[in-house]
């Protein structure tokens, strides 16, 4: 017979899962103190990567390159993310309840988000985020 906490324990790993068959795309990395964080992006579309890849800029002179790419990662992140798991609100609450959520969230974060979602696919888990990921 299973106890109450089993069962809980249970369904709270039942409600974090994501059916096989959803299109969806999730990037995780756990801090530094053990913080899971969570990006879920919607289904991506080719209307999202030809947004994505029409943002990239390149500029180039006699004696220099400069290449932008993450304009571009932060118009696919702020087109495409569903929701954001593992940040705090001060107060309590859910990030994603909040106006404006997606600008909360550090830009380090939306741009690195992005590059795993291109990389890596659904689900991916990152050996060793960066350093600036930590915390």
């Amino acid at each position: 017979m299973e106890t109450a906490a089993a069962t809980a324990a249970s369904q709270n790993e039942q409600d974090a899962t994501i059916p096989l068959g959803d299109a969806r795309r999730v990037v995780c990395w756990r801090t530094g103190g053990g913080i899971i964080r969570r990006h879920i992006f919607q289904r991506l579309t080719a209307e999202h990567w030809n947004g994505y890849f029409s943002r990239m800029t390149f500029e180039t002179d006699a004696t220099s390159r400069t290449i932008d790419l993450n304009s571009a990662a932060l118009w696919l992140y702020a087109s495409a993310v569903a929701d954001a798991e593992g940040y705090r609100v001060a107060g309590g609450g859910e990030l994603c309840d909040l106006p404006n959520w997606r600008d909360r969230i550090p830009m380090a974060h939306r741009i690195q988000a992005v590059r795993w979602t291109r990389r890596r696919g659904a689900g991916a888990w990152p050996r060793r985020p960066p350093e600036i990921l930590r915390g």
